[in-house]
């Protein structure tokens, strides 16, 4: 889903790519990992737990009166959810990125249902970044590009948004280099200054 060669306009090049935080998977790796362990122990069903297993077997059965309630069949339905869950939080993290490139800024999300932002560097407004203690200590923010005329969206948990932000003025400021004050004022000049009676 990265920016390739075939986005580019001539002369464009991708300065700057960020995604989510790791930590984006640390809630759905935990669950599918519960999940695993559970499924995997109803397969093997150790002699320590069996009684126990036996016992959840029957609860299901009571509860789903019309499913299959072998404890084999439920270690594999369990193992496959967790699985499920491990690649919904990858892909979660793979489906939003956001690209610095010397033109334009570009915010992409969804893989199956992508939407893509894009703002010109001469239309952003600003770069704002939200921050917590905790998101701050292990390197994650929310960035809202804020562009001319537009609506702006907050990306949370995004991997090291101060960096994300250095890139986008770095390159607004090579497209835009400050020029040098001229003024226009009479006196700033030796000619005006000669020119003045007092």
């Amino acid at each position: 889903m990265s920016v390739d060669d075939q986005d580019l306009i001539r002369g464009e090049r991708v300065v700057y790519t960020t995604h989510l935080h790791w930590i984006v998977l640390v809630a759905p790796f935990t669950f599918a990992s519960v999940l695993l362990l559970a499924g995997v122990l109803f397969i093997a069903r150790p002699e320590f737990l069996r009684d126990r297993l036996d016992d959840l077997t029957a609860a299901a059965a009571m509860l789903f009166p019309t499913a299959i309630h072998e404890s084999v069949v439920l270690g594999f339905a369990l193992v496959l959810v967790g699985m499920v869950v491990a690649v919904a939080g990858l892909w979660q993290r793979a489906s939003t990125e956001l690209t610095v490139t010397t033109r334009r800024v570009t915010v992409r999300t969804g893989l199956a249902l992508r939407r893509t932002l894009e703002i010109l560097l001469p239309q952003v407004e600003s770069v704002e970044i939200d921050q917590t203690l905790w998101g701050g200590a292990m390197g994650f923010g929310t960035v809202v590009v804020r562009g001319t005329g537009g609506t702006p969206e907050p990306i949370a948990m995004v991997a090291d948004p101060f960096r994300f932000r250095r890139e986008v003025q770095g390159q607004i400021e090579l497209a835009h280099p400050p020029s040098a004050h001229v003024s226009t004022e009479p006196w700033d000049t030796a000619d005006s200054r000669a020119r003045v009676p007092w």
